[in-house]
């Protein structure tokens, strides 16, 4: 799968699949009967044997996958202060199949919501590689603008990113600490890779979305870098009012006392 930060990974499961993927490897290879689990004992080693069975068509492309192993018997262990500690032993070992590279790769823009990353206010693109390739050396661009406005409001930039073969991951664009507002947006994206495999390759997207008012509310309230709420200008307005007030009645007092006197 490709991961959320651009990168290929092989220990995870991946939480969506792209609606491209023909072949998954975890359904093509199949351990030997007995070997789920195995023990290797003390400074030995032990051969596990399994089956790949190529799918009929696959002819042009890559498979990516990996043989997964983690130790037995591991779970939570409590520490000397209460504190529940979840370290486990594993180990991966990726596996690559290829046929035929394709002619040239293929990327496209998928949704574009607003949403939260590490509870940072966000816009996120899901960026698709629809095609049976390995996209390398890939940078993307993104911005964020009002529809029909050219000001860019929110910018992100990233390179070296490398992606598996027919998958996706969202990428973010950050408000930091600006206030996410309810709206009409267009997002731009630009999105080139150098991968040696092919010539340079460029794409540009763009996107029109909403932000809704329930979205903007939400989001700014679970987000933990939304800046302090601005005080509303009838705040000032009632403050005003009420020294105004104060004031007028300490003189109509201090008068008041005075004319009795005389």
């Amino acid at each position: 799968m490709t991961n959320d930060s651009g990168q290929i990974a092989y220990t995870q499961t991946a939480k969506r699949y792209d609606a491209s993927l023909k072949y998954r490897f975890d359904q093509i290879a199949t351990l030997a009967a007995g070997y789920d689990k195995v023990t290797v004992p003390a400074k030995s080693n032990r051969v596990v044997s399994a089956t790949i069975n190529i799918p009929k068509g696959f002819d042009t492309g890559v498979i990516l996958g990996s043989w997964y192993f983690e130790k037995m018997g591991q779970g939570a262990k409590k520490a000397s202060k209460g504190v529940n500690i979840n370290q486990k032993y594993s180990y991966a070992l990726a596996v690559k199949l290829t046929a035929k590279e394709i002619a040239q790769p293929k990327l496209t823009l998928g949704t574009v919501t607003p949403g939260l990353r590490n509870y940072r206010k966000v816009v996120l693109a899901t960026i698709r590689n629809p095609e049976p390739a390995v996209v390398s050396q890939l940078k993307l661009t993104t911005k964020v603008t009002r529809k029909g406005s050219s000001k860019v409001l929110y910018q992100n930039s990233s390179d070296n990113l490398i992606m598996a073969p027919n998958s996706n991951f969202t990428y973010p664009t950050f408000l930091d600490d600006q206030v996410m507002r309810a709206g009409d947006y267009t997002l731009s994206v630009t999105a080139t890779t150098n991968d040696s495999k092919w010539a340079k390759k460029t794409w540009h997207w763009s996107r029109d979305f909403k932000i809704t008012t329930e979205q903007a509310r939400q989001n700014n309230q679970k987000a933990k870098n939304d800046p302090a709420a601005p005080i509303s200008i009838w705040w000032y307005v009632l403050i005003v009012i009420v020294i105004a007030g104060l004031s007028a009645g300490i003189v109509y007092l201090i008068m008041k006392r005075h004319n009795r006197r005389t």
